[in-house]
């Protein structure tokens, strides 16, 4: 059996392009994914209206798997006390019934990690308690099964400008996804595109984990010449890999269309 996932990021609900929101849901449905990611930043500012335009949209998607979990653009920015101590309240209370944070599927398992940090609106950070929580979820993956991690903020960057969103620490979260077999990294943040070995940057790494990096989705917010984009993995058994593939919306087409192909992955 195939599973097929469709990661989405940066949606920045306030920000939407409605033309290309409506692509984005017809391609989905297209593809029909056994599991829907959304690493994080679905508003530009928390702002109630913003998540109840976010709920529409996944309203309209038709996957009921989903693993959902906040950007730095869904924890309140212009309240700090509420940012402090209830960073999640609105991510929550819109969300919550919409997504949760792990999946076990028979060819992948799937954890979300809020790497969102209160303290310091636009990075982000990889703590103990994520530490903990990773750990008690992939020791009951069984072995053989693809595992795959979500968080919004980047272990990983290609561009010069964008060394400082990085997560700090980053040497210390890698680590620890070689230390639980981690195979995949799905991040966002950047409106930048990419696929790649973690070897690239942390070339002590023994092991061959890859990061699989979201454009933005639906916002205007693109940048570096990128147009909006979204990234398909299909883990197959029976072909014995799994398949990254980067689907971008072209203008002239008015519509989804695949742009690159990775296979870093064998079963």
């Amino acid at each position: 059996m195939t599973e097929t996932i469709v990661q989405i990021s940066d949606l920045h609900f306030g920000t939407v392009v409605q033309n290309v929101a409506e692509a984005l849901i017809t391609k989905i449905n297209e593809i029909k994914p056994t599991l829907l990611v959304v690493s994080g930043d679905i508003t530009q500012r928390s702002f109630d209206h913003q998540f109840k335009e976010a709920q529409e949209f996944l309203d309209r998607i038709d996957c009921k798997n989903r693993v959902i979990v906040p950007g730095n653009h869904d924890i309140p920015f212009y309240k700090f006390w509420h940012r402090l101590y209830k960073p999640a309240k609105n991510f929550t209370k819109f969300m919550g019934n919409y997504g949760r944070y792990t999946y076990l599927g028979d060819n992948v398992a799937v954890f979300g990690l809020n790497s969102c940090n209160p303290k310091h609106y636009k990075n982000g950070h990889f703590t103990h308690k994520h530490s903990s929580a990773m750990t008690r979820f992939f020791s009951g993956v069984p072995e053989g099964v693809k595992r795959i991690l979500v968080c919004h903020h980047p272990v990983d960057v290609v561009l010069d400008e964008d060394m400082e969103n990085i997560i700090p620490k980053s040497k210390v979260a890698v680590e620890h996804f070689e230390a639980l077999n981690i195979d995949l990294v799905m991040a966002g943040h950047i409106h930048f595109p990419f696929c790649r070995s973690l070897k690239e940057r942390y070339t002590w790494l023994e092991k061959d984990i890859w990061v699989c990096q979201a454009g933005t989705a639906t916002s205007h917010r693109v940048r570096s010449g990128k147009p909006n984009s979204f990234m398909v993995v299909r883990a197959e058994k029976e072909q014995h890999e799994m398949i990254v593939e980067q689907i971008d919306y072209d203008d002239d087409h008015r519509s989804f269309m695949q742009k690159e192909t990775f296979r870093p992955f064998y079963f």
